[in-house]
């Protein structure tokens, strides 16, 4: 008979465990608090707003709606009385300019000069800068024009800092001479202060036939009309 087998005899049946080891992987750094994640609020107050990973989606705004904003601002109409007495009315005088004229308005900004010729009867008129602005001015480079040699009967820059600004004076003064067509013009505001006989030597193929003042903008302007020969 085999003796019986008392469970308090037994060796206690807990698993064994094994010793901590420490850690081989750096700790995980704090959590930020909270208002500092992304798309949170500010942890100043829960009616705040919330902080975008990314910018907001800009309305494109229709161009012909755009225009029209622009040409009832007070600045545009100013500019538009402005252009026309001290620019227009002259090449009209001078025969320069006609309503059959092929005109390019050079680094025109928002494309005053484009609408006021357009108003005047000109039926030919394209806007260029560095920035195309729809639908009066498309996107060029001054000093790499994309006309053939004669097509423009008429450039006109009415920006004083245009032609002080450039980088390639002469480049882009011999650009715009050779779009311009032989008995043709071409029309830049400068500041006052600026040499006129200075202006007269970058246009090397041309020759100087009118000056007068005006108030394009803010600074004392001079608009420069010079025909080509």
């Amino acid at each position: 008979m085999q003796p019986s087998l008392h469970l308090a005899s037994l060796p206690s049946l807990e698993p064994h465990r094994l010793p901590a080891t420490p850690s081989s992987t750096a700790p995980s750094p704090p959590s930020p608090p909270a208002g500092h994640l992304a798309g949170e609020g500010s942890s100043h107050g829960s009616n705040s707003q919330p902080r975008l990973r990314h910018p907001p989606f800009r309305r494109v705004v229709d161009p012909d709606i755009f225009l029209s904003k622009l040409r009832s601002s007070p600045g545009w109409k100013r500019h538009n009385a402005a252009h026309s007495a001290s620019v227009i009315d002259p090449l009209y005088r001078l025969v320069l300019l006609s309503s059959s004229s092929r005109v390019l308005c050079l680094v025109t900004g928002a494309g005053q000069a484009v609408n006021r010729l357009l108003m005047a009867g000109v039926g030919d008129v394209t806007g260029v800068d560095l920035v195309d602005l729809p639908p009066l001015v498309l996107r060029a480079d001054p000093c790499n024009l994309p006309f053939f040699d004669d097509a423009i009967n008429l450039v006109l820059s009415n920006y004083p800092t245009a032609l002080t600004d450039a980088l390639f004076l002469s480049r882009f003064a011999s650009e715009i001479e050779h779009i311009v067509c032989r008995g043709g013009a071409i029309t830049v505001a400068v500041n006052r202060r600026v040499d006129l006989n200075v202006v007269a030597s970058i246009f090397r193929k041309s020759c100087l036939v009118d000056v007068r003042n005006a108030s394009l903008d803010v600074s004392a302007t001079s608009i420069v009309i010079i025909y080509a020969n």
